[in-house]
């Protein structure tokens, strides 16, 4: 005789069914709301404490600014300092700074919200060096600058 299955029980709730329910409240949102939303099972990546940089890949749609959102707010919680968080996209900072302050409030203001291009190039420019692009190796750098995703936080 095959026996029931049981789920993840602390012993008053019901684990499973209780992130279940977290999940279909969240994707019923409006999109705002959603991509907000931090799964259970991202959790252990927002909080841990790496000793360097760290990568996180997927496909498109896995959480991963997600996850870079809530790491974000979390360290700027946590260390009480500035947070830079850069990305290759240059619209994406406004989005995703817009996202923040829609999540997370009161640490908004802690977190830059930057390209890498224009973060880049205002680092060089306020220390006098002269920035020239060279078009033939740009494609070159910005494919091995992509790999990087830091999760920690960038002294400036």
């Amino acid at each position: 005789m095959e026996q029931p299955q049981q789920s993840a029980s602390d012993g008053l709730f019901d684990l499973e069914g209780l992130r279940d329910a977290a999940l279909e409240e969240a994707l019923r949102a409006p999109v705002e709301q959603w991509m907000t939303f931090l799964h259970p099972d991202q959790v252990a990546l927002v909080r841990r404490n790496w000793s360097g940089p760290a990568r996180i890949s997927g496909p498109a749609g896995t959480g991963k600014t997600v996850v870079g959102l809530h790491r974000a707010a979390y360290l700027a919680r946590r260390t009480g300092g500035r947070i830079l968080y850069v990305t290759f996209a240059n619209n994406l900072p406004r989005v995703q700074g817009t996202f923040l302050r829609a999540m997370s409030p009161a640490v908004a203001d802690r977190v830059e919200f930057r390209s890498l291009h224009s973060w880049a190039q205002e680092f060089l420019q306020a220390r006098d060096v002269p920035v020239r692009l060279l078009r033939s190796q740009l494609f070159v750098a910005m494919t091995r600058a992509r790999d990087l995703l830091w999760l920690g936080s960038v002294a400036r």
